[in-house]
């Protein structure tokens, strides 16, 4: 895992923002941004020695929404986490525990 500048837009011809990411993988960023974790698929930029920018406008992910904390407090201990999983677990505990938290059940 490497921070890493990522360009976001064109929101606007010859607008754009740049936001601290994590690469988690050779083409594959993890962020906040306005208060919601994404994941994207990235490429190194041509234009700018170590900045990344999306491949087009319809390869990211939003994993969350209404997250609090910048990039460099969610995201470590996020990758951390996941790491130490295997798929089952993420399954059983992450997905399916959730929805049972939200609807008062238990396991």
């Amino acid at each position: 895992m490497k921070l890493i500048t990522l360009v976001l837009g064109p929101f606007d011809p010859g607008e754009f923002e740049t936001i601290p990411a994590f690469l988690v993988d050779h083409d594959r960023a993890i962020f906040v941004f306005e208060g919601a974790l994404w994941a994207q698929v990235v490429r190194k930029s041509a234009a700018q020695e170590g900045f990344y920018e999306s491949n087009n406008g319809d390869d990211s992910v939003m994993i969350a929404d209404d997250v609090s904390g910048t990039t460099d407090e969610v995201v470590p201990p996020l990758v951390e986490r996941w790491q130490a999983m295997t798929a089952l677990d993420f399954i059983v505990r992450d997905m399916v525990g959730a929805v049972c938290d939200e609807l008062g059940l238990t396991i």
